[in-house]
């Protein structure tokens, strides 16, 4: 077997199969090694030798790109038992562009599957591209989590009942970390908007309407819009989202 010879050879299988493909030249004593074992004579290992060289010239030459030259195969065989070398410069060139080839066909085919993705993206509405979005990552963003759990320690957050108001932990929260003043508006005052918050004031308006777990829920929504703005900005970059109508969604659902 080619296992075999190669450890009778002294050499790796995977160099033997080199050498009987003709992609590498075998020296003399090794020639003479092969001769001993199989039993052949070195005129004979030459003429087996450049029998294969042909045959993988004939190969290359079979390509439409040289059916105009009008080679013939008794010019291809004297060429090689005279210039056996440049034939297997030609083999090792052939191999060359094959693997350019094939790098190529890989990336134009990477190329139309990125461009197809993009063209299926650009035909969503924003609600479905931030929906697939929370769905693809399950609705879990570790940064996000880690930082929930540093704010509910920072805040007094406890769970269970009796603990203090959440209203009043979320109100002097946002007061003595961001300068945030919250103000409960009666109905009469907007009757458009349930919450709105004034950036130039730094003053957030929560409708009198809303109920204490409505009221606590926009709190807490200030809070962490407040806090994780870089990460949730990190999220999107990360991500490459860069419509204008995606990012303000997906701000508002991170």
């Amino acid at each position: 077997s080619q296992t075999d010879l190669s450890k009778k050879l002294g050499i790796s299988a995977s160099y033997l199969n080199l050498l009987e493909s003709g992609r590498r030249t075998i020296t003399v004593p090794l020639l003479i090694k092969v001769g001993n074992e199989l039993g052949l004579s070195l005129k004979d290992l030459t003429v087996e030798s450049n029998k294969r060289i042909l045959s993988d010239v004939m190969e290359v030459l079979s390509n439409e790109l040289f059916e105009d030259l009008d080679i013939t195969n008794l010019e291809t065989t004297e060429f090689i038992s005279n210039n056996p070398n440049i034939a297997k410069a030609l083999l090792t060139l052939n191999d060359s562009y094959k693997s350019l080839r094939d790098d190529m066909q890989n990336r134009l085919e990477i190329m139309d599957v990125e461009s197809s993705i993009k063209e299926k993206k650009s035909t969503r509405l924003p609600v479905e591209i931030v929906s697939d979005f929370l769905q693809e990552n399950k609705n879990y963003f570790d940064s996000l989590e880690r930082k929930s759990e540093e704010l509910r320690d920072k805040i007094g957050m406890r769970f269970g009942p009796g603990i203090g108001s959440t209203e009043i932990k979320f109100t002097s929260y946002l007061k003595s970390e961001h300068n945030i003043e919250v103000k409960i508006t009666p109905p009469e005052d907007d009757q458009k908007s349930v919450r709105k918050y004034d950036s130039k004031k730094n003053i957030l308006f929560l409708s009198e309407m809303l109920t204490y777990t409505a009221r606590n829920f926009h709190l807490a929504y200030q809070i962490a819009f407040s806090d994780g703005q870089e990460l949730i900005e990190k999220i999107i970059q990360e991500n490459k989202f860069y419509s204008d109508e995606v990012i303000p969604l997906l701000k508002i659902s991170l």
